[in-house]
């Protein structure tokens, strides 16, 4: 549910002059496809999810309904990258003095702004939109690029907070699903972090616990607050250590933002006050081709036939920030127009993955499958790699997988449970095992891609 309420609360933070939403309560008790949707994901079950979800997201016109929300997500875990909705009613088109200044601007590479500044500072805090798989790559590009400075903690805020969830992390270094909120079951965000453990990156959990969470008071103040408090001590558990800390959309501002019910102060303002720490915050979700921020998409389609990579905008040769969120926080990422080839986005190549077909005893006679694949050497539990839906008469979308044993499984609308079988990976050794063994995430040149 949390994640849910992370992205309805968008419109806070862009639009001055608009109201709170009403209560989770009040939207909980006339509408419950939501809560089946997020009930079935947690299960493991993403078609029926989806499936459940997708009546009442089309009925809605407006994109904080959470029903909308929750299949939006869900259908990005399974490769369907939703158009936009209408834009929010009451929302201002980006202004012709912005516009101006944007038709002039210049890039810069974003991760070398953030690995530059990165350098002076202890924590490095990132944001999220949720039902983007594109930022939790970009994550684990910023996580690489920050390992070589002496960063080695992640702090995930979907981590569930008992003590012993980053330990089991620790040690086994992949997420299953009860790790933590929805946002984790994404095969994106969970090959980032995967791959973040891969490289010395050790599990941090900052999330409101649930004594905290009993605790009482607003929702959002209790939560941020919570978050800085066990954050605060996480960095004074773990002296000479650097965090870098992946969060949702809200919670990355590090200064008050004023609003006509009141201040807003996200977790990292609260922490600078606990710690007296300067983190570096990177918010990279208000401007894109399908953010829920009307001016943020304005303002790509403006900027993205500049853009390469990743990239902080300049104009007069000094960075503009665009949006509430954006002016909050020290730097800004546009990420460049998604292209497609066989069926799935380009930069899945960058999480060192190479096309692969679905092996055709898989695909369905009629109707519709999704195609799951696993590291073989992970349990049932744990988050797919990748996972593509097929149906039948239509082009065969291909599987993007590292050079590893994959395990494969199936869902149906209808099935229950997921007929599940291991095969051998044509450039990953024999399937069981080497003498040399490979890891699935060594540098190579992906010529399969191109």
């Amino acid at each position: 549910m949390r994640i849910a309420l992370l992205a309805s609360a968008l419109s806070l933070l862009i639009a001055p002059g608009s109201t709170p939403p009403a209560p989770a309560t009040a939207q909980a008790a006339s509408d419950t496809p939501w809560e089946e949707g997020l009930w079935l994901l947690r299960s493991g079950k993403y078609l029926q999810s989806v499936d459940r979800l997708r009546p009442a997201a089309s009925r809605s016109t407006n994109p904080e309904d959470y029903s909308y929300q929750v299949w939006r997500q869900v259908s990005a875990m399974i490769g369907g990258y939703a158009a936009p909705p209408p834009v929010t009613l009451g929302q201002e088109p980006l202004s012709a003095q912005i516009a101006a200044k944007l038709r002039r601007a210049r890039t810069k590479d974003a991760v070398a702004a953030i690995v530059a500044a990165a350098r002076s500072t202890r924590v490095v805090i990132l944001n999220q939109e949720t039902g983007s798989p594109r930022d939790h790559l970009f994550a684990l590009q910023v996580a690489r690029a920050l390992r070589p400075l002496g960063y080695d903690l992640l702090a995930l805020e979907a981590l569930d907070n008992p003590a012993r969830t980053p330990g089991r992390l620790e040690r086994e270094r992949f997420l299953r699903r009860n790790a933590g909120m929805d946002t984790l079951y994404d095969p994106v965000l969970a090959d980032f972090a995967r791959q973040a453990f891969a490289i010395g990156y050790k599990p941090l959990a900052y999330e409101e616990t649930f004594e905290q969470h009993l605790a009482g008071g607003a929702e959002w103040p209790r939560r941020w607050q919570s978050q800085a408090e066990n954050l605060a001590a996480q960095i004074r558990l773990h002296p000479g250590h650097k965090v870098f800390a992946y969060v949702g959309f809200m919670q990355v501002p590090e200064k008050p933002m004023p609003r006509t019910w009141g201040t807003i102060e996200s977790m990292p303002a609260r922490l600078k006050k606990l710690t007296g720490m300067d983190p570096l915050t990177i918010e990279q979700a208000s401007v894109s081709g399908d953010t829920l921020y009307r001016p943020g998409r304005e303002a790509w389609r403006l900027v993205a036939p500049k853009l390469r990579r990743s990239s902080v905008l300049l104009v007069d040769g000094r960075p503009f920030p665009i949006g509430a969120i954006a002016r909050a926080t020290d730097i800004q990422v546009v990420h460049p127009r998604t292209r497609f080839r066989y069926g799935r986005p380009t930069w899945l190549a960058s999480l060192r993955r190479f096309p692969r077909r679905v092996p055709p005893r898989l695909l369905p006679r009629s109707g519709r499958r999704l195609v799951q694949a696993f590291l073989a050497a992970e349990p049932r539990d744990a988050i797919p790699l990748d996972q593509v839906l097929v149906e039948a008469g239509k082009p065969v979308p291909r599987l993007m997988l590292p050079r590893a044993r994959i395990r494969y499984a199936v869902q149906d609308p209808e099935v229950k449970e997921a007929p599940s079988a291991a095969s051998r990976n044509p450039r990953g050794g024999n399937g069981q095992g080497s003498r040399r063994p490979r890891s699935a995430y060594a540098p190579v040149r992906n010529r399969g891609w191109r």
